[in-house]
């Protein structure tokens, strides 16, 4: 896991101090994937049932197309730990062949 705003200050040769966390566990990227495809999900539902425009919608998508990005969340797809998340996080109406 790295930072966006550290590695374009590195880039760009900036000096800076690197003061990014390290050692700090972090949620696993193919749960967060799950949960962003059972977000769209639940919130396309409800925007169907009631015309809403929900706040945030498009975020989800963009997040989705990063995950997608990482080897670890492609490998994750599909495996019984992946379907076995998606049974857990989605909702009753929320569509579970979404991806």
């Amino acid at each position: 896991m790295s930072s966006w705003l550290y590695d374009r200050a590195v880039a760009g040769n900036v000096d800076i101090i690197d003061n990014r966390a390290k050692g700090v566990p972090c949620y696993d990227p193919g749960y967060t994937f799950v949960e962003k495809l059972q977000t769209i999900s639940t919130k396309f539902r409800k925007q169907q049932a009631d015309k809403s425009d929900p706040v945030g919608f498009m975020r989800h998508y963009y997040d989705v197309y990063e995950l997608l990005q990482r080897k670890e969340v492609q490998d994750f797809i599909g495996t019984d730990a992946y379907k076995e998340h998606k049974q857990k996080r989605f909702r009753q109406g929320d569509n579970l062949n979404i991806a």
